[in-house]
């Protein structure tokens, strides 16, 4: 099953520059309005790698991910980024509140072997989109480095390595920051017993990929390619991938939805869609005369177990709560047979049931990312359709953890964006150089 192993850690050296000016959230997170505030927070911000800005004259000899390249190893040559002295697990803390509940999220970092899908070592629940794995590609041949890194689960019912790791609570944070909400820290796990102790306990686990789909079909690209090209001990380095590990059973293992909205649909009418959404579900008209969205969502999430409900979001503030009437009838409906893995999620019944043969947009046209926009906050989702920037936006419950674990366990994959898991790990916190 998962091998992993300690590394050499990269970590900016914190008498240099101020920790909490230098990190990020991961790169697809980063909008140009975000990009343009980490490039202002600090010139050592670690934007400048992941995600740095197109200069006019760029060609392929120096571009964004040449610059990337030579700053990572500048910042190493300067001291501005150090390299640990010893081989070490890294455990990960977030701490954060969400309603009137708070966790403790407990992260194992490690290097951990690269398998391809078949051997169902590693899962995924997620495709991947070409351009995305390419542009990854590209600065990993230059940077030479693992940054960001991916958030994967495994199974733990008894919660043993999560205990384990509790141990390190009170052990002298490494680097601590406070990023919205969230408190980030990390701490060494260097003793050779306790080492010893996750690489075995590891061995026995299969992992879930939960966020980095994108990183992780990248390092199996780039594995492929450079084994042929490296020494033994290089094609030992591009073998692992730096990722955090969190038990799935974890509470504070948590999917929060992301919304749709819809625009551009040709001949698009209001009167046809609900008379199309009657055939298959009970719709109830919601008042909401303000603009606190908490009743509407209240009534989203009451729904009975097992059941799939949508909040429909109309011109003029028009919402209704839509329920699945018959289960059965919609997944004889759905084209190409999904698996049951599959065909029962809510966000599977959206995109194949309402939004490809009601509202007639086919798988390609949703992928093309001309028609349809995705929000975790529902006020903005709501707003698109107030200002008629959008002709209907959807409402969602979150997928669930042990819907992602059988979607991956019966080797299939979930509908773009049908996870959002939060919170995302920061960037730059601790890094790993390929030594190749």
């Amino acid at each position: 099953m998962a091998e992993v192993r300690p590394f050499k850690g990269i970590y900016y050296d914190q008498s240099r520059v101020d920790i909490q000016k230098v990190v990020t959230q991961p790169w697809d997170r980063i909008t140009p309005d975000i990009q343009e505030r980490y490039y202002s927070a600090d010139p050592f911000n670690i934007v400048r790698i992941i995600r740095g800005k197109e200069m006019p004259g760029d060609n392929e000899s120096h571009n964004k991910f040449t610059r990337a390249g030579e700053d990572f190893h500048k910042w190493l040559d300067q001291g501005v980024l150090v390299k640990d002295d010893a081989d070490s697990f890294y455990l990960y803390t977030q701490k954060f509140s969400l309603g009137e509940s708070e966790f403790t999220r407990r992260g194992l970092i490690a290097a951990v072997r690269l398998e391809d899908y078949e051997s169902k070592v590693i899962l995924p629940h997620e495709h991947t989109f070409p351009s995305h794995n390419a542009n990854r590609l590209h600065l990993i041949h230059e940077a030479k480095a693992n940054f960001g890194k991916l958030f994967v689960l495994y199974r733990d019912p008894e919660m043993t390595i999560p205990r384990f790791l509790s141990r390190y609570d009170s052990a002298a944070p490494l680097m601590s920051v406070n990023a919205d909400g969230v408190v980030h820290s990390i701490a060494r796990i260097t003793s050779r017993d306790d080492i010893q102790f996750i690489v075995d306990q590891m061995r026995e686990r299969q992992l879930f990929i939960a966020d980095g789909h994108h990183r992780y079909q990248t390092a199996l690209n780039y594995r492929d390619e450079m084994l042929p090209k490296v020494s033994e001990e290089g094609r030992e380095e591009v073998s692992y991938r730096m990722m955090t590990l969190v038990s799935m059973e974890d509470p504070s293992v948590v999917i929060l939805p992301t919304h749709r909205v819809v625009w551009g649909v040709a001949d698009f009418s209001e009167e046809r869609i609900l008379q199309q959404l009657s055939g298959f579900f009970d719709l109830q008209t919601l008042g909401h005369e303000t603009d606190d969205l908490r009743p509407v969502l209240d009534k989203l999430r009451q729904k009975p177990s097992g059941t799939t409900s949508f909040v429909v979001c109309l011109p003029g503030r028009k919402f209704l709560l839509i329920r699945l009437k018959d289960k059965a009838s919609a997944i004889a409906a759905l084209a190409g047979g999904p698996h049951p893995a599959v065909r029962e999620l809510d966000v599977t019944i959206l995109h194949s049931l309402i939004i490809d043969k009601m509202l007639s947009l086919s798988a390609e046209a949703q992928d093309s990312g001309e028609y349809i926009g995705y929000f975790r906050d529902p006020a903005k989702a709501v707003g698109m359709v107030e200002k008629g920037e959008a002709q209907i936006a959807f409402l969602l419950n979150p997928t669930k953890v042990p819907q992602v674990r059988d979607v991956s366990l019966a080797g299939q994959v979930m509908p773009h964006k049908s996870t959002d898991f939060y919170p995302k790990l920061l960037t730059g916190l601790i890094m790993r150089k390929l030594d190749i």
